[in-house]
């Protein structure tokens, strides 16, 4: 457990000094890319299977965070991390008929999302002082 931790840990370091470097380098215009939230609200309301759980998140006022959960049997979960759209889709794992399913189109945000799904219950989503987590209300 402790050796699991210490790896988080330096993966999370990692995707920080990464961010950091990024950030530097990117244009004004890269900058002024903004999360689309009324979009995000419209899925949120909108979402089939979501009478359990319904939250959305901004990161950093980069990236949404999304988890839902209701009881449909084959669609009881979903936690997605967005790009400035709902169709910027950078990590996902839902429920399906076949099992859980996960995909990642955008590496850089792997651990963080990982982090995120592990800690739902806590109110920064266990991504630390590093980060802002804003909750967005819909």
């Amino acid at each position: 457990m402790e050796s699991r931790r210490l790896v988080l840990a330096v993966a999370l370091g990692c995707l920080a000094i990464f961010a950091v470097a990024t950030c530097a380098s990117s244009s004004a215009s890269e900058m002024d890319i903004k999360v689309e939230l009324d979009s995000f609200r419209e899925l949120a309301r909108n979402a089939p299977c979501a009478n359990i759980d319904n939250r959305l998140f901004l990161i950093d006022e980069v990236v949404l965070f999304w988890t839902r959960e209701g009881s449909c049997p084959d669609n009881w979960y979903e936690q997605a991390l967005f790009g400035e759209t709902p169709e910027k889709v950078m990590c996902q794992l839902h429920d399906s008929i076949a099992g859980p399913v996960y995909t990642c189109n955008d590496s850089t945000y792997e651990a963080m999302f990982w982090t995120m799904v592990h800690n739902l219950d806590k109110e920064d989503l266990g991504l630390g002082s590093n980060h802002t987590v804003e909750s967005i209300h819909f």
